[in-house]
Protein backbone atom coordinates (compact mmCIF):
# COMPACT_ATOMS: atom_id res chain seq x y z
CA UNK A 1 0.00 0.00 0.00
CA UNK A 2 1.20 3.53 -0.60
CA UNK A 3 0.16 6.83 -0.20
CA UNK A 4 -0.70 8.25 -3.21
CA UNK A 5 -1.66 12.11 -3.55
CA UNK A 6 -2.71 14.01 -7.10
CA UNK A 7 -1.89 17.45 -6.97
CA UNK A 8 -4.09 20.51 -8.61
CA UNK A 9 -4.44 23.87 -9.65
CA UNK A 10 -7.06 25.37 -11.80
CA UNK A 11 -6.19 28.64 -13.32
CA UNK A 12 -8.42 28.58 -16.29
CA UNK A 13 -11.81 28.78 -14.76
CA UNK A 14 -13.01 30.99 -12.36
CA UNK A 15 -16.53 29.82 -11.49
CA UNK A 16 -16.68 26.02 -9.08
CA UNK A 17 -18.49 23.08 -10.95
CA UNK A 18 -16.72 24.33 -14.36
CA UNK A 19 -14.31 21.20 -14.50
CA UNK A 20 -14.82 18.99 -11.76
CA UNK A 21 -13.25 15.98 -11.92
CA UNK A 22 -13.21 12.30 -11.20
CA UNK A 23 -10.27 10.69 -9.70
CA UNK A 24 -9.36 6.68 -9.63
CA UNK A 25 -5.92 5.56 -8.06
CA UNK A 26 -6.04 1.61 -8.02
CA UNK A 27 -7.12 0.28 -4.76
CA UNK A 28 -8.41 3.22 -3.15
CA UNK A 29 -12.15 4.74 -3.54
CA UNK A 30 -12.90 7.14 -6.34
CA UNK A 31 -12.80 10.38 -5.50
CA UNK A 32 -14.64 13.81 -6.76
CA UNK A 33 -12.42 16.78 -6.75
CA UNK A 34 -13.95 20.43 -8.19
CA UNK A 35 -10.18 21.91 -7.69
CA UNK A 36 -11.85 25.51 -7.73
CA UNK A 37 -14.74 24.19 -4.55
CA UNK A 38 -12.20 23.10 -2.68
CA UNK A 39 -9.28 25.75 -3.21
CA UNK A 40 -10.11 28.45 -4.91
CA UNK A 41 -8.64 29.87 -8.26
CA UNK A 42 -4.87 29.76 -8.72
CA UNK A 43 -4.27 27.90 -5.78
CA UNK A 44 -2.94 24.68 -5.43
CA UNK A 45 -4.15 21.44 -3.70
CA UNK A 46 -3.77 17.92 -3.29
CA UNK A 47 -6.05 15.27 -2.43
CA UNK A 48 -4.68 11.84 -0.75
CA UNK A 49 -4.98 8.00 -1.60
CA UNK A 50 -4.71 5.22 0.20
CA UNK A 51 -3.78 3.11 -3.07
CA UNK A 52 -2.30 -0.59 -3.69
CA UNK A 53 -1.28 -2.66 -6.48
CA UNK A 54 -4.94 -4.43 -6.29
CA UNK A 55 -4.46 -6.47 -9.85
CA UNK A 56 -0.80 -7.18 -9.06
CA UNK A 57 0.27 -5.97 -12.14
CA UNK A 58 3.63 -3.85 -10.48
CA UNK A 59 2.09 -0.39 -11.68
CA UNK A 60 -0.20 1.48 -9.52
CA UNK A 61 -3.07 2.96 -12.48
CA UNK A 62 -4.11 6.36 -11.42
CA UNK A 63 -7.43 7.91 -13.80
CA UNK A 64 -8.23 11.67 -13.70
CA UNK A 65 -11.47 12.11 -15.31
CA UNK A 66 -13.98 14.69 -16.67
CA UNK A 67 -17.45 14.21 -14.61
CA UNK A 68 -19.84 13.38 -16.71
CA UNK A 69 -22.20 16.55 -17.79
CA UNK A 70 -19.67 18.63 -16.38
CA UNK A 71 -19.45 21.86 -18.78
CA UNK A 72 -15.85 21.71 -19.23
CA UNK A 73 -14.55 17.63 -20.54
CA UNK A 74 -10.91 18.43 -20.15
CA UNK A 75 -9.35 16.90 -17.12
CA UNK A 76 -6.25 18.59 -15.09
CA UNK A 77 -3.38 17.07 -13.15
CA UNK A 78 -0.51 18.84 -12.36
CA UNK A 79 1.56 16.36 -10.23
CA UNK A 80 2.15 12.92 -8.46
CA UNK A 81 3.68 11.59 -5.48
CA UNK A 82 3.91 8.64 -4.39
CA UNK A 83 4.65 8.10 -0.59
CA UNK A 84 5.40 4.60 1.54
CA UNK A 85 1.72 3.93 3.15
CA UNK A 86 3.35 4.75 6.76
CA UNK A 87 5.07 7.96 5.85
CA UNK A 88 1.42 10.11 6.34
CA UNK A 89 3.57 13.13 4.25
CA UNK A 90 2.18 16.83 5.69
CA UNK A 91 0.08 17.43 3.22
CA UNK A 92 1.27 21.41 2.77
CA UNK A 93 4.41 20.86 2.44
CA UNK A 94 4.34 18.44 -0.36
CA UNK A 95 1.53 20.95 -1.93
CA UNK A 96 4.75 23.40 -1.82
CA UNK A 97 7.11 20.59 -3.27
CA UNK A 98 9.01 20.13 0.18
CA UNK A 99 8.99 16.73 -0.32
CA UNK A 100 8.96 15.97 -3.92
CA UNK A 101 12.63 14.31 -3.28
CA UNK A 102 11.61 12.06 -0.31
CA UNK A 103 8.86 10.63 -2.59
CA UNK A 104 9.21 7.11 -3.92
CA UNK A 105 8.04 8.61 -7.08
CA UNK A 106 7.25 12.23 -7.92
CA UNK A 107 5.35 13.62 -11.36
CA UNK A 108 5.73 16.90 -12.86
CA UNK A 109 2.88 15.78 -15.01
CA UNK A 110 3.88 17.03 -18.62
CA UNK A 111 7.71 17.70 -16.78
CA UNK A 112 10.65 15.92 -17.79
CA UNK A 113 9.72 12.81 -15.16
CA UNK A 114 6.64 12.37 -16.61
CA UNK A 115 6.24 8.76 -18.08
CA UNK A 116 4.32 7.43 -21.29
CA UNK A 117 1.43 5.50 -21.06
CA UNK A 118 1.70 4.06 -24.33
CA UNK A 119 4.07 2.46 -26.33
CA UNK A 120 6.03 3.86 -28.90
CA UNK A 121 5.68 3.02 -31.88
CA UNK A 122 3.30 3.09 -35.14
CA UNK A 123 -0.89 4.52 -35.07
CA UNK A 124 -2.79 3.48 -37.27
CA UNK A 125 -6.50 4.18 -37.58
CA UNK A 126 -8.84 2.24 -40.30
CA UNK A 127 -11.31 4.31 -41.79
CA UNK A 128 -14.19 3.38 -44.40
CA UNK A 129 -14.26 6.22 -47.43
CA UNK A 130 -16.71 5.14 -49.31
CA UNK A 131 -15.07 6.30 -53.13
CA UNK A 132 -15.98 10.33 -54.47
CA UNK A 133 -17.31 10.49 -50.67
CA UNK A 134 -15.71 13.24 -48.62
CA UNK A 135 -15.37 13.83 -45.30
CA UNK A 136 -14.04 15.86 -42.39
CA UNK A 137 -10.90 14.08 -40.65
CA UNK A 138 -9.19 15.56 -37.29
CA UNK A 139 -5.99 13.90 -36.55
CA UNK A 140 -4.68 14.95 -33.04
CA UNK A 141 -0.96 13.72 -32.85
CA UNK A 142 1.44 13.82 -29.72
CA UNK A 143 4.70 14.80 -29.68
CA UNK A 144 7.90 12.80 -29.65
CA UNK A 145 7.90 12.10 -25.81
CA UNK A 146 4.34 12.07 -25.33
CA UNK A 147 1.31 9.82 -26.09
CA UNK A 148 -1.55 8.73 -28.56
CA UNK A 149 -4.92 8.05 -26.75
CA UNK A 150 -6.64 4.86 -28.55
CA UNK A 151 -9.68 5.57 -29.41
CA UNK A 152 -11.74 2.81 -28.35
CA UNK A 153 -10.46 2.97 -24.75
CA UNK A 154 -10.87 6.37 -23.90
CA UNK A 155 -13.51 7.93 -22.14
CA UNK A 156 -13.69 10.79 -25.47
CA UNK A 157 -16.09 10.95 -28.34
CA UNK A 158 -14.97 12.29 -31.47
CA UNK A 159 -17.98 15.23 -30.75
CA UNK A 160 -15.77 15.60 -27.24
CA UNK A 161 -12.97 16.09 -29.20
CA UNK A 162 -13.92 18.16 -31.74
CA UNK A 163 -15.58 20.32 -29.30
CA UNK A 164 -12.10 20.16 -26.88
CA UNK A 165 -9.91 21.69 -29.96
CA UNK A 166 -12.36 23.91 -30.94
CA UNK A 167 -12.26 25.30 -27.64
CA UNK A 168 -8.74 25.71 -27.30
CA UNK A 169 -8.16 27.01 -31.13
CA UNK A 170 -10.77 29.71 -29.92
CA UNK A 171 -8.24 30.52 -26.88
CA UNK A 172 -5.87 30.65 -29.01
CA UNK A 173 -7.54 33.39 -31.87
Amino acid sequence: MSDTTLGFCESFWAQAGTRPLICQVEGAPTQEVDPLARWGQHRPGATVFDARDANGDGTLDVSVLPKPGAPDQNPILNAIWLFPADASPNLEQVIAGKLNAVALRYVAVGGSNDQSLYAGGRVEYALKLPAHATQELTFLVACPGSSVPTPDQTTWTLEKLRQSAAAVWRDWR
